[in-house]
């Protein structure tokens, strides 16, 4: 359900269509059928059609309850499934309709966004959930803390085990992860079935398992893990290094970070960056690191090339 509320998305849909058309009243008048339109794709893949994006955004956080509101955007969706889609609409409306394409999604990841209220904590989750479901959010390694945070999703969704309600596989019908294989699915399963005791603010012991907590306390946890992650927040870009070697940049709160086959290759903390420099298609990052207080820092910078 949208944005945790008791609502279908179908409904959903029908209320924000009430709402936009109660506010801008004339904008839906036969009269300006032909205008540009604009579709709104929110995290829980809801689709509503309005005349803009910009000013029903605020709207939209106020009617949600959403009091971080700096945290939500709306950006371009470009993928092959929405050229596709875009295609159709246009082929629909008989070319009256130029459809523009956006989706919902989290802006600025906080540091500790289990400190949030509520409703923006949910939508932090969302996202992240998400980002597992994309390949964004991952941690290099045996797969141990990925089957983790898979399994917090698990019991967000689902709860605790019950093997009446959960037959063998039921992990396999879940999308969770970007690389969801057999052996990781059992994994998941495995700690979603744990039968010891969870601390009531997240997973602390050796054998990690989710069994016993509220959706609530998951969701804590799943944020509580994520935001030590390297990969928190960081929408990566493919760029090249000046060697050639291709890389992955992308920026969180923490500061400018470069990935190399899925493993953090720089971490520049923005205490430690004095200037950046976009020049053409190179990308220039000059840094400054003292290793103590009594020597100097050393300088340095650091170039990329845009893979466009």
């Amino acid at each position: 359900m949208p944005f945790a509320l008791a609502f279908s998305p179908n409904c959903f849909s029908r209320l924000m269509n009430l709402v936009l058309k109660e506010n801008h009243q004339e904008k839906f008048s036969q009269t300006n059928a032909k205008k540009k339109t604009d579709t709104l794709n929110y995290l829980d893949d809801v689709i509503l059609f309005t005349e803009t994006v910009e000013s029903h955004l605020d709207g939209l956080k106020r009617i949600l309850g959403i009091l971080e509101r700096a945290c939500l955007n709306v950006i371009p969706k470009t993928t092959n499934e929405t050229d596709e889609t875009t295609n159709e609409m246009k082929i629909t409306n008989d070319g009256h309709m130029d459809p523009v394409v956006v989706c919902f999604r989290i802006k600025y990841y906080p540091p500790e966004p289990f400190r949030l209220r509520d409703e923006t904590r949910h939508q932090i989750y969302l996202q992240l959930k998400r980002d597992l479901q994309h390949g964004r959010l991952y941690s290099p390694g045996p797969g141990q803390e990925m089957a983790l945070l898979a399994a917090l999703c698990v019991q967000i969704e689902l709860g605790d085990f019950d093997p009446e309600l959960h037959p063998n596989g039921y992990i396999s019908g879940m999308r969770l992860l970007l690389q969801q294989s057999e052996k990781l699915e059992e994994k998941i399963a495995e700690i979603h079935q744990g039968a010891s005791t969870p601390t009531p603010n997240g997973i602390t012991t050796s054998t990690p398992n989710v069994n016993g907590l509220t959706a609530h306390q998951a969701q804590i946890a799943l944020l509580r893990r994520s935001c030590v992650l390297d990969t928190y927040g960081v929408d990566p870009h493919a760029v090249k290094d000046q060697a050639g070697n291709q890389l992955y940049l992308g920026v969180n709160h923490t500061g400018v970070l470069t990935f190399h086959g899925g493993r953090k290759q720089h971490h520049f903390r923005w205490c430690e960056i004095t200037k950046l420099n976009y020049e053409g298609k190179m990308f220039i990052v000059h840094f400054a690191i003292a290793e103590d207080s009594r020597t100097k820092a050393k300088q340095g910078l650091i170039t990329v090339l845009s893979k466009t």
